[in-house]
């Protein structure tokens, strides 16, 4: 398959960089991946990458960034590198210094560079806060209620600044709730593998808050398909888009899914509300679908079935490492 482009995935090897740096080689692209490895793994990519197309490092750190890119020479950046809600709460300063430092990294490789086209940046539906109306487009005031929106906030800000002022080629996802194989089920992880990580041990989900909380959880690879439909469309360049599903869930309704795939009758336990959380995230994708041709195409129930199958795996491999590693 001929090469069609040169990539760099900064965050590459994390639960979503992992997967779109999949689906870039099987399409045939040539793709770096810069990460960290603070979140991300590198056996997220171990079996689809080479290891002279990992770099280890931090895009907060400028001068390493510039030296990656000029050996790299990406004609697109993808740049997911971020830490999460939990994360920005508890250290605010290190989330500024991966997404607006880093972003302004990023921005000055392409504006200083001739190969660089576009810029396709993960940002989060987190900017816009509690909802003014629902759902949310994007046009809806942006006051985030936590660091993490802030400084997504922050980076779409830095990019339509170096759009005006440089010309610097650029597209930013908003994404919803993002889930699927290799998402972290910590409890620094997402709450759909957090809950079925705790649901196949026979143990009580624990919901933060009501349980009302409005989401519309997003497949991995309907996430993956949107990255690269912005990058590649000419429509995109200097536009945000929310990236989401349609199905609207809340929590409540989330723990009954995974009873009735998992043939459970657990029930969930509750906690005091998140710090940050939003009650009402729910977003209008009309731009997305009109101006990319985005169409979210897994359901709940399948994307749900399809992590329980991977998490079942993955714990049972862990488990069999264990017993191995305590023979050895």
């Amino acid at each position: 398959m001929p090469v069609t482009r040169r990539c760099l995935i900064i965050g590459g090897a994390g639960f979503i960089g992992s997967h779109l740096t999949e689906f870039l080689i099987k399409k045939g692209d040539e793709v770096s991946v810069l990460d960290m490895l603070s979140s991300g793994a590198f056996r997220n990519v171990a079996s689809f990458i080479d290891k002279s197309h990992f770099i280890r490092g931090d895009v907060s750190k400028a001068e390493f960034l510039e030296k990656c890119a000029k050996r790299i020479r990406p004609q697109v950046i993808f740049n997911l590198a971020a830490t999460n809600l939990l994360g920005s709460m508890k250290d605010p300063r290190r989330d500024l210094m991966v997404t607006g430092i880093g972003t302004i990294n990023v921005l000055e490789v392409a504006r200083k560079s001739h190969f660089v086209e576009r810029v396709v940046f993960a940002s989060s539906g987190s900017v816009y806060g509690e909802a003014r109306y629902s759902p949310q487009d994007e046009v809806h005031p942006l006051e985030p209620t936590s660091p993490y929106g802030a400084t997504k906030l922050l980076a779409e800000k830095y990019f339509r600044v170096w759009k005006e002022l440089y010309d610097v080629s650029y597209s930013s996802l908003r994404l919803y709730n993002v889930y699927g194989p290799r998402q972290d089920y910590s409890r620094q992880g997402g709450v759909i593998p957090i809950f079925i990580s705790r649901m196949l041990k026979g143990q009580r989900p624990m919901i933060e808050g009501s349980g009302r909380q409005k989401r519309c959880f997003t497949h991995v690879t309907d996430v993956v398909r949107a990255f690269a439909l912005a990058a590649d469309h000419p429509q995109a360049d200097g536009l945000m888009f929310n990236v989401a599903s349609k199905e609207v869930c809340t929590v409540l309704d989330l723990a009954d899914k995974l009873n009735s795939l998992l043939g459970t009758s657990i029930e969930p336990i509750f906690g005091p509300p998140r710090l940050g959380d939003i009650m009402d995230f729910r977003p209008d994708i009309n731009l997305a679908e009109k101006k990319l041709g985005y169409e979210p195409k897994i359901s709940l129930d399948e994307g749900l079935a399809s992590t329980i199958d991977w998490l079942r795996k993955d714990e049972a491999d862990g488990a069999s490492s264990r017993r191995a590693s305590r023979t050895s």
